[in-house]
């Protein structure tokens, strides 16, 4: 691309002002003339150079700042043609569109700052969203960025409506091989993100709002109670770093918090044998008491800086699986999902399941089935909607059994009443 600038040459007169033209050519076979709004007199104009005289007797008073602003908009110019250049370049009359938004100075926010805006977003969520919700947002920018890329055409916010998103799940499903509930929770993060674009005038429409992928109800992986036994009882004590981890996860169980939440534990937050806790995700205040078993880990690690040893999420994982193999957590468990309505099953040990999450789901399931009311259990997990809560229970395969022998004890008392002769 050869970029030049000059006055415009029928009225380029001795004492007149003419305006400066941009002519772009080495694109297509016409080339593209765009006004600036720069007049200057003949006599100012070095052809040689293409720049604003500022020495000599012909010098302009403000060819410094006007000879700048030349420069940038050649610059800038230079970078719009670079990044279209990435992929199919549009028609001349499009092009000239493109060219004409960088010349003139147009908020360019609806043709080419997609992904800044994701990255404005991000910055000003990051006092209200969790960790773990900003880390979605920048995968999201990721494989939007890929998904640009894999079908060679710019994102741009006048674009998106129901058939963006349309390629975009089609995109996920086949390309990224993703199941249902990734693909449904991508869409929604998305449309979060584009109703931000809509309110700051980036995006001047809502045509995507209806779109949606449906979610599924997912297996919830959580530990019995005597395989909670199992992982207290195994031995590490030639792991130092597993034993650690062990214990911030059966502490995780006993108090029914997440990952987030153990890592911003403080001394001063213990207090009288409760954890009073402001929880990050939810913003909600907690008294959660704790059992003796809680107390005895917390004194293991008495006189630290930290009332727990710190890890990050990901080492927590990997040597979570490990320490649930050693413990004889193996169990096989059936895993289905759903990709476009095609039941998709997998078959793992259940030491490959767990997360740090399992803790949260643990502490539900197990406080159900001694016992507790759901909104005592609630007020200690922080959960405030039924709905939401309701994911974690998971029944667990002895008390599906004790139904079962309670109703087949019962079969022999049972009998069919014919209404006929009951009459």
């Amino acid at each position: 691309m050869i970029i030049k600038f000059h006055p415009e040459s029928k009225k380029l007169k001795t004492n007149s002002l003419s305006k400066i033209y941009i002519y772009i050519s080495g694109i297509s076979k016409e080339r593209i003339k765009l006004p600036t709004d720069i007049r200057i007199s003949k006599k100012n104009w070095n052809s040689k150079n293409q720049t604003i005289i500022s020495r000599g007797n012909n010098r302009h008073p403000d060819a410094e700042n006007l000879n700048a602003k030349l420069a940038s908009i050649k610059t800038n110019l230079e970078k719009r043609y670079t990044e279209l250049s990435k992929f199919d370049l549009p028609d001349k009359r499009k092009l000239k569109e493109e060219f004409k938004a960088v010349v003139s100075g147009e908020d360019l926010r609806k043709t080419e700052k997609f992904f800044d805006v994701i990255d404005e977003f991000i910055k000003i969520k990051n006092n209200v969203y969790s960790e773990n919700t900003l880390r979605k947002y920048r995968t999201i920018k990721t494989v939007l960025s890929e998904f640009e890329i894999e079908r060679n055409k710019k994102i741009i916010f006048e674009d998106i409506d129901e058939n963006f998103f349309d390629e975009f799940a089609n995109y996920l499903f086949d390309q990224r091989e993703s199941k249902n509930n990734y693909v449904s929770k991508t869409i929604q993060l998305t449309k979060t993100f584009l109703k931000y674009c809509y309110s700051k005038k980036y995006l001047s429409n809502l045509n995507f709002t209806k779109y949606s992928i449906s979610a599924e109800e997912i297996e919830v992986v959580a530990l019995t109670l005597h395989e909670i036994d199992l992982l207290r009882n195994v031995d590490l004590h030639d792991k130092p770093h597993l034993e650690r981890v062990k214990d911030i996860f059966l502490f995780m169980i006993y108090t029914g918090q997440r990952f987030i939440d153990y890592q911003n534990l403080d001394h001063a937050d213990i207090k009288n044998n409760f954890w009073y806790l402001r929880q990050k995700k939810t913003k909600r205040f907690l008294e959660i008491p704790l059992i003796e078993e809680a107390k005895e880990i917390l004194e293991k690690y008495a006189g630290n800086e930290k009332p727990l040893p710190l890890t990050s999420n990901q080492q927590f994982n990997a040597a979570l699986k490990e320490i649930c193999e050693l413990a004889g957590i193996d169990d096989e468990i059936k895993i289905t999902r759903q990709k476009r309505g095609e039941i998709i099953s997998e078959v793992h040990k259940k030491f490959e399941l767990i997360t740090c999450h399992t803790s949260r789901r643990t502490f539900v399931t197990n406080s159900l089935r001694l016992g507790i009311q759901p909104n005592v259990v609630m007020s200690i997990s922080g959960h405030s909607q039924m709905r939401t809560f309701q994911k974690y229970i998971n029944t667990a395969t002895e008390d599906k059994l004790k139904l079962a022998e309670a109703w087949e004890k019962q079969s022999g008392k049972l009998k069919v009443i014919n209404f006929k002769d009951a009459k």
